[in-house]
Parts: structure tokens; C-alpha cells; sequence
């Protein structure tokens, strides 16, 4: 008998959210309207793929670092440090989102911009096609946001210069000045950008980032991106994982994407999840390997992130293709060159930059194939191990010399 009145409590303590929710109702999101869709027309034509100033980022990491507490200097210092002893830490690892600021201020791949009515969309090609919202029909920020990757971006246009501002970034997500220097941000970022054309193919992005956690001040900087309309510069599907897993066949022609993991020379370029330290020297360099090879030598030499190749040599192999993976995150060639006295042929494993870099500067996934005997350039890892950064190939059956001077091509091409 004494048990009936606590269940008619419980009873009305659950129900009693459930009324209140049913209570509240949701928000909507009008549908749009033709007048909506008449005012797109009125903003600035941000048409076209958009590609980062590399070079100026380089430059960046000298010239306008940001403003670190004490505390977050010095680690920050170590850091650098690491790279200059040619062991990169690297801060973008297993493939997880840049985030919010370090997508817009170190990236390497191309963006694109998507305008309807009441937002506008980021298209990152890196990542396996990152996509950042932001949000323009008026709405201001939530009252306690989930924190994401991305945050919670709004914003409004001024003229026409689209101003954003976000919050809700995960503590963890990094403000970064390269892909191996760079600290977590730790909680209470706010990031404001003022995106404006400052030409008639060229698109800025004034960033004031703010964390008392780790900035002793607001950090002003600005990226500079380059508009392509060539249709080779579209952005492609960019699934960061694919590169861990081998284009086969087994006895039933039934691609079983095998683990690239498996042998030895795959684990020093694509290891598994659980070899984060190999992966993050890895990753610092891969997307900067070829800038060293054609930017200004003060430039080269200032930015450390080239640190696991030797940039005083270069190296001239000769040899068959056995493998080219035209994969992501990387495209990787294996090259078999004959042993300089006896013994065994070497295996050497030559790292590129994406497939999407690459077909921007003209490259398909035949330009170079399994079986072509080839001479190749590069610049050799540090450690003595048979691999490094391609610089250039010649087909000696044709004479035809390929390059891959992605960063400088894709600052230069494109512009009437």
C-alpha cells in the first residue's frame, strides 16, 4: 500500500518534461523566396576554387607570429625547436578536421564558397571534404553552443565584405601558424574574419583571433587565396583515410582495400592509427616537401616544416615504377632502382602532393605509370632510409620531364 503514492510520483516526475517539451516549440527556418534568391545575385561573385597563398604563409611564421602568453610561448618554442632537429612533431593527425581558425590559416588544398539564401557554405577539398557553415539570415549565437571543430559561425555582410563570427570551438582544436607549430587553443576562442575581395581574382581573409588562455593579445593576420575557374582546378572528393589502403584485387577481382599498413615500406608513409609520432612527422612535411624545391632559398630556409628532407641535396635515382598510388591524403610512388654494387634491387618510396594539387598543375593519375622506367629528382629523408620529396621525373622512353611546382602553379595560373 505505501508503494502506490511513490510510483504515481515518478509517474508525474517523467511526464513532466515531456509536457514541457511538447510545450516549446521548434524554431523554423522559413522557406525562401524568390526575392531571397534575387538578392544572391546582389553580392560579390565569389565564384570559381579559391587556392591559398602558400608562400606568404611561410612567411607569416616570421613575420607576424601571434602574440603568446609566456607560458604558451615557450612551448610553442619546443615546437620549432623539434623541427629544426628535423623531428617534427606535426599537430594534424588521423585525419581530423583542421578546425577553426587553422583550416583558414594553413591550409594547403583549395576552398570553395556556395551562397543561398540565409547562409554560405565553405567547401575545404582536404579532409575528406570539409564543410563550414555560416550562418547570414540574422540569427546571433546560441546561448551555450556544442562545441565543434568549426564552431558556430554567423555572420552578416558589410557592403561587401562578409564579416564572421565564431565561438564553440573545441578546446582542443589548434591555432596553428604551420602544420607542426601550433597550440591547442584550450577553451573561450573567438575568432572574428572580415572576407572581402582585394582584386579581381584574389580574396582576403582578416582575422582577429582572440584566447586569453593562450594570447597575451588579439592576434591580427591575413590569408590571401587565388580564384581559379580552369575546370582541372574543381575540387575533388579528398578522403584523408584512402591512402591507408591498397588498390587490389583478390582471386574473385573483389577489391578488398587490404590494410596499406601491412608492409614495411607502407607503415613509413601510411602507418596505423596507433603510430601517431611516425604519422605526425609525416604529415608536417608532406603537403610542404615540393615548396621547398621552388620557393626563394630565404624562404625555405626560415620555415621548418621541410625539416625530415634534406634541403641541401638533391638526389637523382633511376629506376622502374612498381607501384603509383593516386590516393589520399598523398599520392606515393614506389620506384625499384637497381643496387649500386650487387646485392638486392632498393625500393625507394617518393612522396607527392594530393591528387587534387596535382591535377590542378596539369597531372592526371596516367602521367606517370606502373612500369615506366623513369629518372627522378628528389629530396632525400634525413635519416638515410631510401625515400623523400619528388622534385621532377623524366620518361626516358619519351624524353618528357613532369613537375610539381603545385604551391608557386597555383598562384600563378587561372588569372585573366
Amino acid at each position: 500500500m505505501m508503494k502506490l503514492p511513490c510510483a504515481i510520483v515518478l509517474s508525474a516526475s517523467l511526464a513532466a518534461p515531456v509536457a514541457a517539451a511538447a510545450q516549446s516549440a521548434p524554431q523554423i527556418d522559413p522557406a525562401p523566396t524568390a526575392k531571397d534568391w534575387a538578392a544572391i545575385a546582389a553580392l560579390p561573385d565569389w565564384s570559381g576554387v579559391w587556392a591559398p597563398d602558400i608562400i606568404d604563409q611561410f612567411k607569416q611564421v616570421k613575420t607576424n607570429p601571434p602574440p603568446w602568453t609566456p607560458e604558451a610561448a615557450k612551448k610553442a618554442a619546443a615546437l620549432a625547436a623539434q623541427e629544426v632537429a628535423g623531428h617534427p612533431k606535426g599537430i594534424f593527425v588521423n585525419c581530423l578536421p583542421e578546425g577553426t581558425p587553422s583550416l583558414m590559416l594553413v591550409t594547403h588544398n583549395a576552398v570553395e564558397f556556395v551562397f543561398t539564401p540565409g547562409r554560405v557554405l565553405l567547401l575545404g577539398e582536404s579532409d575528406g571534404n570539409r564543410l563550414r557553415r555560416i550562418y547570414t539570415d540574422g540569427r546571433g549565437h546560441s546561448a551555450d553552443p556544442d562545441p565543434t571543430f568549426f564552431g558556430e559561425s554567423v555572420g552578416h555582410w558589410e557592403g561587401k565584405t562578409l564579416v564572421v563570427d565564431t565561438i564553440g570551438v573545441l578546446p582542443e582544436v589548434y591555432i596553428a601558424i604551420s602544420e607542426a607549430v601550433g597550440l591547442a587553443n584550450n577553451g573561450g576562442l573567438h575568432v572574428v574574419e572580415r572576407l572581402q575581395l582585394t582584386g579581381p581574382d584574389t580574396l582576403t581573409d582578416e582575422l582577429t583571433i582572440e584566447d586569453p588562455k593562450v594570447l597575451s593579445a588579439p592576434w591580427k593576420t591575413t590569408r590571401i587565396y587565388y580564384r581559379h575557374r580552369e575546370r582541372n582546378t574543381e575540387i575533388g572528393e579528398g578522403v584523408c583515410l584512402q591512402g591507408r589502403y591498397a588498390e587490389s584485387v583478390d582471386a574473385r577481382a573483389t577489391p578488398p582495400s587490404p590494410p596499406l599498413s601491412t608492409t614495411p615500406m607502407a607503415r613509413r608513409f601510411h602507418p596505423s592509427p596507433s603510430s601517431e609520432s611516425a604519422m605526425s612527422r609525416l604529415f608536417t612535411a608532406l603537403a610542404l616537401c615540393l615548396a621547398c624545391a621552388l620557393a626563394a632559398p630565404g624562404v625555405a630556409s626560415a620555415h621548418h616544416s621541410f625539416a625530415m628532407y634534406d634541403q641541401s641535396r638533391t638526389v637523382t635515382l633511376k629506376g622502374a615504377i612498381k607501384t603509383i598510388m593516386w590516393t589520399n591524403p598523398h599520392v606515393v610512388i614506389w620506384l625499384v632502382c637497381a643496387p649500386v654494387t650487387g646485392g638486392e634491387p632498393v625500393t625507394w618510396t617518393i612522396e607527392l602532393t594530393s591528387p587534387g594539387n596535382l591535377t590542378r598543375i596539369g597531372w592526371t593519375r596516367n602521367s606517370l605509370k606502373a612500369g615506366d622506367a623513369v629518372e627522378v629528382q628528389i629530396l632525400p629523408l634525413r635519416d638515410g632510409q631510401p625515400g623523400g620529396a619528388f622534385k621532377t621525373a623524366k620518361i626516358l622512353a619519351t624524353g618528357q620531364v613532369i613537375t610539381a611546382n603545385w604551391v608557386q602553379q597555383s598562384q600563378t595560373s587561372g588569372h585573366p
